[in-house]
């Protein structure tokens, strides 16, 4: 990991400035750090993003946040700028954009504004799918595959339901993965949730929702980072209000695929992806004794019910998955 003094010598060499103090940011699941560092001079404050080299075992290594970062500046997406970044990718610059999530600046939102600041965020997405495949790009040499689905679904069966279970799991996901091969596989921030938008306080028809955590993009079905950020384990949105958002979405999508379709991958891919999200939730808890998502087991309890039961009736794959799920009582905690 990368010492103090290292960052303070970084940031003489990039912006010539002199580090006055220094503060921890609180991490989410993943396994960097983060320091909020104010200076001497402009910026005020940047934000330090330290990455080991090799990240524990549980975690997949992730590519560096350059040149991604820039490809999606670029592009005028809404991305934290760089003040510098070190070539092995251990440490980042970045512009500092504020302690104000996504999640916790629609506590003070009446139903109405929240529709309309998610349909501005969502609406930007197609610019991101927009972006032409360049080979160089690690984000354009992954994708949400097979493979990947299958880890999902270990993890589910490790954490939450239990090896008697694993068979069944990986076959219902493997089910899903057949869905989706036809799909068109377009860029996705692959973890645009409300916890990774940052916010101002300012009306909403001025705001710029920023972006953050973008360096584990992929190529995914065109759905889903809408499925991340409507079925987000940190924000209750009413369902009308999904099902309103979701079809601007599937209208604006470059692919613009059919309704029956779009609720299709729509549905599978809530169910893998909360899955996904309610293993980790288990692990931090069980694991680290990181209790901070326990409140959220619930709520990602009744996604991943919901998900399942609307996607029983695709296969028998499903259904029995489904039909297991339904059984149990409660929300598992471990």
């Amino acid at each position: 990991m990368t010492n103090a003094l290292d960052i303070e010598n970084f940031i003489r060499q990039k912006l010539s400035r002199r580090v006055l103090s220094s503060v921890n940011l609180q991490p989410g699941l993943g396994f960097r750090k983060f320091l909020r560092v104010k200076l001497d001079g402009e910026p005020n404050t940047i934000v330090a993003r330290i990455s080991p080299k090799s990240p524990s075992p549980e975690h997949a290594q992730e590519p560096p946040l350059e040149p991604l970062r820039s490809i999606l500046q670029q592009a005028k997406l809404p991305v934290p700028k760089s003040f510098g970044s070190k070539e092995d990718g251990t440490l980042e610059l970045l512009e500092d954009l504020g302690d104000t999530t996504l999640e916790s600046y629609v506590k003070s939102l009446n139903s109405k504004m929240i529709e309309d600041l998610y349909k501005k965020i969502l609406l930007v997405l197609p610019a991101l799918q927009n972006i032409k495949p360049l080979d160089t790009l690690p984000a354009f040499q992954r994708r949400l595959d097979t493979e990947l689905l299958d880890f999902k679904a270990q993890l589910f069966a490790k954490h939450v339901l239990g090896k008697a279970h694993l068979e069944t799991v990986r076959s219902a996901f493997a089910c899903v993965a057949e869905y989706l091969d036809d799909a068109p596989f377009r860029l996705a921030h692959r973890d645009f949730q409300s916890q990774n938008i940052m916010v101002e306080n300012r009306p909403i028809d001025e705001m710029i929702p920023r972006w953050i955590d973008i360096q584990g993009a992929f190529l995914a079905p065109p759905e889903y980072d809408a499925v991340c950020l409507l079925h987000d384990s940190y924000v209750k949105l009413e369902k009308k209000t999904i099902a309103r958002l979701s079809e601007e979405v599937r209208l604006s999508l470059p692919d613009q695929p059919e309704k029956e379709v779009f609720t299709r991958r729509f549905n599978l891919l809530t169910l893998t992806r909360k899955s996904k999200d309610f293993a980790r939730f288990i692990e931090a808890k069980t694991l680290r004794n990181d209790n901070r998502y326990s409140k959220y087991l619930d709520y990602t309890w009744k996604k991943i019910l919901t998900a399942s039961r609307d996607c029983a009736s695709l296969d028998s794959r499903l259904e029995k998955l489904w039909k297991h799920l339904s059984q149990i009582k409660g929300t598992p905690t471990k």
